[in-house]
């Protein structure tokens, strides 16, 4: 079997599309992230006051919501799947923390037990 046979060559290709993905899922996000910014320096440049409510809403939760967990662990488990061919242990360590991470996505949507207490 030669190590570029159409299994693994195909298997490359699906690989490297999962990666394609998350990098341009990224490059967007910081893109995003770097417009909020821009907003409010200059903002604050121009003397404006901002509410700490506005700067979250630009700039988004600092905990990470259930979804992007999720999206993780699917991550995680893709590329840990996909690296069955190069290495079983690393394979397994991926995969067992992207159904890790997918698990914790869960428990991210339950509701705190104290109302006062923000999650």
């Amino acid at each position: 079997m030669s190590i570029l046979s159409p299994r693994i060559l195909t298997l490359i290709i699906v690989f490297a599309f999962i990666i394609a993905l998350v990098a341009i899922r990224s490059f967007v996000v910081l893109k995003h992230k770097r417009a909020a910014m821009d907003v409010i320096r200059h903002a604050i440049d121009r003397g404006q006051m901002l509410e700490p409510a506005a700067i979250l809403a630009l700039l988004g939760s600092p905990v990470p919501s259930s979804q992007l967990v999720l999206f993780s662990g699917i991550v995680a488990t893709a590329a840990g799947l996909g690296l069955t061919l190069i290495s079983v242990k690393l394979a397994a360590l991926l995969a067992g923390a992207g159904v890790g991470l997918i698990v914790a996505s869960r428990f991210l949507d339950a509701k705190p037990a104290d109302p006062g207490v923000p999650m």
